[in-house]
């Protein structure tokens, strides 16, 4: 094992961002997620309508082939499309914002992992951290969420980790140190 490991520039968008984010939730309470979850999460790739497009079929169909039942229950459904709608848009509004607030998240940040711990270097600056001044640190799928307290967090791209070093290297080196958490 080599004695630094160099994560390349590594920069989180909101999208990342969210999907961390939701990923977290989910393992924080995992029955409560299963029990809410309306409509499917946003994906990576962007945001997800096809919840939007069964909506819209099934109140076309149902207009079409039940006129007069479909007359009764119009509002009920409108209100109901209205509801979750608008309460999905709020999820997404709420994520950006945590993500223009979040002190880290955005910046194009680089790596040094040492075998004691990391040198991160961001707009020109370094910052140095020992293993044992970190808060937590979480594995969250090709990411490391690197806490030094409890208000924010460095976002380590595990995919940008430069050759001949691997990313199951960075792993073991915090496994052996007994920081990882999932």
């Amino acid at each position: 094992m080599s004695a630094s490991i160099t994560v390349s520039e590594t920069q989180l968008s909101a999208l990342e961002f969210t999907r961390i984010h939701q990923i977290q939730e989910q393992r924080r309470y995992p029955d409560a997620v299963r029990q809410r979850q309306i409509a499917p999460l946003a994906s990576p790739a962007g945001w997800n309508y096809w919840w939007a497009v069964g909506w819209l079929l099934l109140l076309l169909a149902g207009i079409w082939l039940a006129p007069e039942l479909w007359q009764r229950y119009l509002r009920l459904a409108l209100f109901a499309s209205l509801v979750t709608t608008i309460g999905l848009l709020y999820q997404r509004y709420e994520y950006r914002k945590a993500f223009r607030q979040s002190p880290t998240a955005g910046l194009h940040t680089k790596f040094e992992v040492l075998e004691t711990g990391i040198i991160i270097e961001h707009e020109g600056r370094f910052t140095t951290f020992l293993w044992q001044e970190f808060y937590r640190i979480r594995h969250i799928e090709s990411w490391l969420l690197l806490y030094p307290n409890q208000e924010y967090c460095y976002y380590l791209d595990l995919r940008n980790v430069q050759p001949p070093a691997t990313s199951s290297e960075v792993l073991n080196r915090l496994t052996k140190h007994k920081l990882l958490t999932h």
